[in-house]
């Protein structure tokens, strides 16, 4: 048991320990409570938990904690990413709802976390920068004073951006040559694999993640994810080259009638062509035709490849706003892409 947990004593007769896979619905059901405190609707189910815990190389039972009180209920969580190499960015999650909050135990749960972060920390190249990170909500007015009184600075801003479908979007024109079609699940995982590699190796964050590393991440998607519609996996290829990506979801967790575009990418070599706006156009046309009455995606505020001002030219708006903090941990070399 993390003795500094235990020395807050607001939680000396609280339970703690590490998660079970079936604890899974009960964690969804809990982040449902914040998220409805904080923004008035549901964002999470269960599997979409359980797909963390169960990602490649990430041990649920050294990086997360599940805090119950007496009577059982469960009051508190704390999660600790950076099990991907170089181990350069260690992101740290907490969730407390407002029953529980003014009592010491975010700050003992953000402790907790940066203990966690920085044994992490060891795997790591020895000149490298570490930084420990935690986002939230522009509204959850609780964790954005928590990361602030701990000492960390706000870093970064990212965007929910949405547009509402009443007909039919008009297909943008496709540079010559290139074809938009479903990806082939059974043939084309590391081609996809190369070409989520190539389209993001100029976003915010990116340090350095080899093929294998992005196919096993693809894999653990399709395989963990029950709403996975590879009809919805969509590439741009120019004759045996594939350019581009937009892999989308039918629907999302808060609303049923809104499709998503998880991600968009198009390699570096074929950009500033119109073959974004075309993925995204297409997107739009196949969620619509599904019965989607709006499309969302997430992107970062100041994307270094335009994607912001890419998708207000297609008619998205910013409907929420998320706040990226950090805490340098080690500083050093900077090896993710700022």
């Amino acid at each position: 048991m993390p003795e500094e947990l235990l020395m807050v004593p607001a939680l000396q007769s609280f339970t703690i320990r590490a998660p079970e896979i079936e604890d899974a619905e009960k964690v969804a059901d809990f982040f449902n409570v914040i998220s409805i405190e904080v923004v008035g609707k549901k964002h999470y189910e269960t599997g979409m938990i359980e797909r963390t815990w169960q990602a490649p190389k990430f041990d649920k039972d050294q990086s997360v904690r599940l805090v119950f009180a007496p009577d059982g209920e469960l009051a508190a969580y704390v999660e600790v990413g950076g099990h991907q190499q170089p181990h350069v960015q260690i992101g740290v999650g907490v969730m407390l709802p407002a029953a529980f909050q003014g009592k010491g135990i975010g700050t003992a749960l953000l402790q907790w976390g940066e203990g966690r972060a920085r044994e992490i920390l060891l795997k790591a190249p020895k000149d490298a920068q570490v930084v420990m990170t935690a986002a939230c909500n522009e509204k959850d007015l609780y964790r954005t004073s928590l990361y602030q009184r701990y000492g960390m600075k706000l870093y970064r801003h990212f965007f929910k951006m949405v547009i509402d479908i009443d007909t039919p979007p008009q297909p943008a024109k496709l540079p010559a040559g290139i074809v938009i079609r479903p990806y082939d699940e059974e043939t084309e995982l590391y081609r996809l694999s190369q070409c989520y590699l190539d389209s993001f190796q100029d976003h915010f964050g990116f340090s350095g993640q080899t093929l294998e590393d992005i196919a096993t991440y693809i894999r653990h998607l399709i395989d963990k994810d029950p709403n996975y519609d590879p009809g919805l996996w969509f590439v741009a290829v120019d004759g045996e080259e594939m350019v581009g990506l937009s892999i989308c979801a039918g629907k999302t967790t808060e609303d049923p009638l809104m499709g998503y575009v998880n991600v968009l990418g198009v390699v570096r070599e074929y950009r500033k062509r119109g073959l974004g706006m075309a993925l995204l156009t297409h997107s739009f046309a196949e969620l619509h035709q599904r019965g989607s009455q709006r499309v969302g995606l997430s992107v970062d505020a100041s994307s270094l490849t335009g994607a912001t001002r890419l998708y207000e030219k297609a008619g998205m708006d910013v409907r929420e706003r998320f706040d990226l903090y950090q805490k340098i941990l080690r500083d050093g070399e900077v090896l993710f892409r700022e």
